[in-house]
């Protein structure tokens, strides 16, 4: 006999130190203690599974699943690192975490720890954001705002972009909403008569966006009170051409003293016009009238 013995413990064996008694055969037993040996883990639990598909989950708080060990504890954390949740594994190595704070678009990944402090990490599993923002809202009135670039107030969820489009769908402005949802969009061109929306586009990696119920622009804003520049002096009964000043690229007609129209013409991009007369002017007032091109001029 070399004095040498291999026991298999009948239980794991604990953490903490561990020694070996021997006992001899006496009729009164002698014995004596082994020096104590530390016992330590260094094995790692079984690696994490994130079981929760996390599609269109990215700024929400659902509940994430995750397998590993029994008894174990695991921490969610996003893609900065940051911890966003922990739990313990029940005796089947499943537990259930939700978030504390949102979950972040990008990798989400699960750590399992054990007594030890042993860690394990899991695959990444993707969040996506796939939600659009809140439904945006025009909030300032654009009765009379056609021809303007008076500011236009949006309402919609907090820190998204947000265009302005006119009728034809081009951006005439853009802003970012404060933490309340609202920005003050200063148009970068006159807004168009016709209808504008708001546009709220978000920051995913692939962006959502909503769009706005329509709010009409209307033009209300007469023309620049046209002038008949001519002297008419000795002119009645001739076809004298006659020249009208007002807005650029205004229509506008001639009337004698009876409101027949005698003549018509459009303004030039410096807002003047010469017209000559489709028949004699009468004696008497001659008058200009400008017409926009206004839905309702």
């Amino acid at each position: 006999m070399d004095g040498h013995g291999i026991i298999t413990p009948r239980e794991p064996l604990p953490l903490g130190k561990i020694y070996a008694r021997a006992t001899d055969g006496a009729e009164t037993p002698n014995s004596i203690d082994s020096d104590h040996v530390p016992v330590t883990d260094t094995i790692p639990p079984t690696v994490p599974t994130v079981d929760t598909d996390l599609t269109g989950k990215a700024t929400t708080l659902t509940p994430i699943t995750v397998t590993t060990d029994p008894n174990t504890r695991v921490d969610l954390i996003d893609k900065n690192g940051h911890i966003i949740g922990t739990g313990t594994t029940d005796g089947n190595g499943h537990v259930i975490i939700t978030p504390t704070t949102p979950i972040v678009e990008g990798n989400v990944i699960a750590k399992a720890y054990d007594p030890a402090n042993n860690v394990s990490t899991s695959a990444p599993r993707k969040a996506t954001d796939t939600t659009p923002p809140t439904k945006p809202r025009v909030t300032s009135p654009l009765g009379g705002k056609a021809g303007t670039t008076d500011p236009v107030t949006v309402t919609t969820y907090p820190n998204t972009n947000v265009q302005l489009l006119d009728k034809n769908g081009q951006i005439i402005g853009t802003g970012t909403t404060d933490s309340s949802g609202r920005v003050s969009i200063t148009p970068t061109r006159p807004i168009p008569e016709g209808n504008v929306t708001a546009k709220a586009i978000d920051n995913a990696e692939h962006p959502n966006s909503s769009t706005s119920d329509p709010v009409k622009a209307t033009d209300t804003t007469p023309p620049t009170e046209p002038v008949v520049t001519n002297d008419l002096t000795g002119k009645a009964t001739t076809k004298a051409p006659i020249t009208v000043t007002t807005d650029p690229n205004t229509h506008v007609d001639l009337l004698d003293k009876d409101n027949h129209v005698i003549g018509t013409g459009t303004t030039g991009a410096n807002g003047h016009v010469i017209i000559t007369p489709t028949q004699p002017i009468p004696e008497g007032n001659v008058t200009a009238k400008a017409y926009d091109n206004a839905e309702h001029p």
